[in-house]
């Protein structure tokens, strides 16, 4: 990380991201995976009904400076990114 803001910028984001995906997939386990600066990876899964999904978020939407917290949260929701990752069956959907 360049600087203590872009940090805690990125976490504000990875914050948002969480509560968003802990919303719209109740009952399912979220398990996350970083890349360094290049991505996060959010899976959640529920096992009683044998459903995965993924979400692979590129390092420069949570740094960038005009992605504020409320900012994503409205992207989410505007991009439907829950729906995608279902659609996604399976793989990764990569939203940058």
């Amino acid at each position: 990380m360049s600087n203590l803001g872009e940090q805690e910028r990125i976490e504000a984001n990875l914050d948002i991201i969480r509560i968003y995906l802990k919303n719209k997939f109740p009952n399912y386990t979220l398990k996350e995976v970083s890349g360094l600066n290049e991505y996060h990876m959010f899976i959640v899964t529920n096992v009683e009904l044998y459903e995965t999904y993924k979400l692979k978020v590129s390092g420069p939407r949570l740094s960038d400076q005009s992605h504020t917290s409320e900012k994503t949260q409205a992207e989410l929701d505007r991009d439907d990114v829950a729906r995608k990752m279902i659609e996604a069956n399976g793989d990764y959907f990569y939203w940058c």
